[in-house]
């Protein structure tokens, strides 16, 4: 057994509390007001379980702290965009129990969304301003595109960490080897692809998550007609074959997609109750005003975590800007002294 120098805590381990950002991006939201309520009600739910930080720019600083300064603590940095998944950093712990931020390369997924200079400096920022080391990583990717059960296994996507607008030339056992460097991973299982118009270039936040070190739940389609259905029955095949670090089979439970939305330029939005936070003993999740899809997800997500109080949010106004409750939220594990 090697020697393994820090670990990426599983999301469902204790946290000190949760990182946010303001939406300020103008040109993204088809309304930034409705999109900023929609984050005030997610920081609101999640402040019951642990502190929120929020990190707005200097230009929103009173209205940030009108809607969530009773409940979050607010901090004016410079941002370009409000997803600190992506844009934030990876929290791992160190062999004494201390915590360390890894510091992905960030090009604005691929250079989709321009400027992104100051995201691209945030979790430097965030590590200057807890005191925390950096380990520097040359692989540029986003925090959504991976995801790790805290013992040594990882999944992400071929289509987003392979892609030539984020990491030409590199290979899969690269790759590996570069997670296994900074997150103490010994095993990554690839999917091939995201769901339709995922401007992610396919996240693995919206397709699956472990939810034990031996449980996943998966995004799943039976609807031979969608445009989801050939990718989402891949995925699902391969996390079945899939095995964990010690080659035992994973058990994976089946989350029905919900019925398909559509923007105003007629691109599929990308909804997926996969996209949940886990702040300590709740998990906060996405409604969809599809009663039906609503109940059987949070049913299945109740019974793979009985012991967490489940609230269920109308998260339409977050997922028109392209990603979800997982995507606006990064957790700050606690440290633990050894």
């Amino acid at each position: 057994m090697k020697t393994v120098s820090m670990t990426m805590p599983a999301e469902w381990q204790q946290h000190e509390c949760c990182w946010m950002a303001w939406p300020c991006r103008q040109d993204l939201w088809q309304n930034i007001s409705a999109a900023r309520d929609a984050f005030a009600q997610v920081a609101k739910a999640i402040s019951a379980f642990e502190p929120v930080i929020m990190v707005c720019h200097q230009s929103d600083k009173v209205d940030c702290e009108r809607q969530v300064g009773q409940f979050a603590q607010v901090l004016v940095w410079p941002i370009d965009d409000s997803w600190t998944r992506d844009s934030g950093p990876t929290f791992v712990r160190t062999q004494d129990g201390s915590l360390s931020v890894v510091n992905w390369q960030f090009n604005g997924w691929g250079g989709q969304f321009t400027p992104y200079d100051q995201d691209a400096e945030f979790a430097r920022r965030v590590a200057q301003h807890l005191e925390l080391s950096v380990i520097e990583s040359s692989l540029t990717t986003e925090g959504g595109a991976i995801h790790v059960n805290g013992a040594g296994l990882a999944l992400t996507t071929e289509q987003c960490l392979l892609n030539s607008n984020r990491n030409s030339g590199w290979s899969k056992e690269q790759i590996e080897g570069e997670f296994s460097r900074c997150l103490g991973v010994d095993k990554t299982i690839w999917l091939e692809r995201g769901l339709t118009d995922d401007h992610t270039d396919g996240h693995i936040d919206e397709l699956a998550c472990f939810v034990s070190e031996r449980e996943l739940v998966a995004l799943y389609c039976d609807d031979s007609s969608d445009s989801n259905y050939s990718i989402l029955q891949n995925n699902y095949q391969r996390l079945i074959q899939a095995t964990d670090v010690n080659e035992q089979p994973l058990k994976v439970q089946k989350i029905h997609q919900p019925e398909a939305r559509f923007l105003s330029d007629q691109s599929r939005m990308s909804l997926s109750y996969i996209n949940f936070y886990l702040p300590n003993k709740g998990l906060i999740m996405a409604e969809f005003n599809q009663p039906d899809y609503d109940r059987a997800a949070k049913e299945t997500l109740q019974q793979c975590f009985p012991e967490r109080e489940i609230i269920q949010l109308p998260a339409l106004d977050i997922f028109q800007g392209g990603g979800g409750i997982h995507c606006i939220t990064q957790q700050q594990p606690i440290a633990k002294v050894v």
